[in-house]
């Protein structure tokens, strides 16, 4: 019993290993972070200066000044169907950039700044933009809606099949059902014609008594 637990914590605990070196770290979406920026065709320049401080100039925003890393997160909480990805931020400031400043460029700032929110692909192992992202994320659906698509039509198909295997069914029974019809009414019409039949040889019959009845008053009445 013993060595049974012991072998299980084992495996939980190289299961747990196992799942820890999938996950990211922070040095490695900085690093990815860096390298985006570096091929960034709007950055003019880009060097780091020291740790998490950076000079840069870029026409887009448009800004030229130091950029520096304020926090860096590794979130794996991500919404359900998204469990493959781990979103990964790096929260940057613009020094001397006001929030006015902000406000004036807001649709350039945040384009930008899209390249600040990463994914890392757990089943690639590697960080992707949000581009990347977004596009895996469309053929996922476009790959569920296509199963989605021919189990539909599977479904409509069967259920076109089981329609005609009934109404094939329910054809053949009311056929059976006619054809037992009328030969019910052929035996009937047989029934009656013989009662017919027999009625007719009934009433000849009458009339041949009552002509022989007549014939017998008639030599009696002779005889008298």
């Amino acid at each position: 019993m013993k060595k049974v637990f012991i072998a299980v914590l084992l495996c939980l605990v190289f299961s747990f290993n196992s799942f820890a070196e999938q996950l990211p770290t922070e040095e490695s979406l900085i690093a990815v972070w860096e390298e985006i920026q570096k091929n960034d065709p709007n950055n003019i320049m880009f060097e780091e200066i020291k740790d998490k401080e950076y000079k840069i100039n870029n026409k887009k925003i448009p800004f030229e000044g130091i950029l520096k890393i304020k926090d860096v997160i590794v979130d794996e909480t991500m919404p359900i169907g998204q469990n493959d990805y781990v979103m990964g931020t790096v929260d940057v400031e613009l020094v001397g950039v006001s929030q006015e400043f902000i406000n004036k460029n807001a649709r350039r700032y945040y384009n930008w700044a899209r390249n600040n929110n990463l994914y890392y692909d757990i089943g690639a192992k590697k960080w992707i933009n949000m581009q990347e992202f977004q596009k895996l994320l469309t053929e996922k659906q476009d790959k569920m809606f296509g199963i989605f698509s021919f189990v539909s039509n599977y479904f409509y198909i069967m259920l076109l099949i089981i329609l005609i295997v009934f109404l094939v069914y329910f054809s053949r029974k009311q056929k059976k059902i006619i054809i037992k019809s009328l030969d019910q009414q052929a035996q009937a019409m047989t029934r009656m014609k013989k009662a017919l039949e027999l009625s007719e040889k009934s009433v000849e019959l009458n009339q041949e008594t009552n002509e022989i009845l007549k014939d017998i008053l008639d030599e009696l009445k002779k005889s008298k």
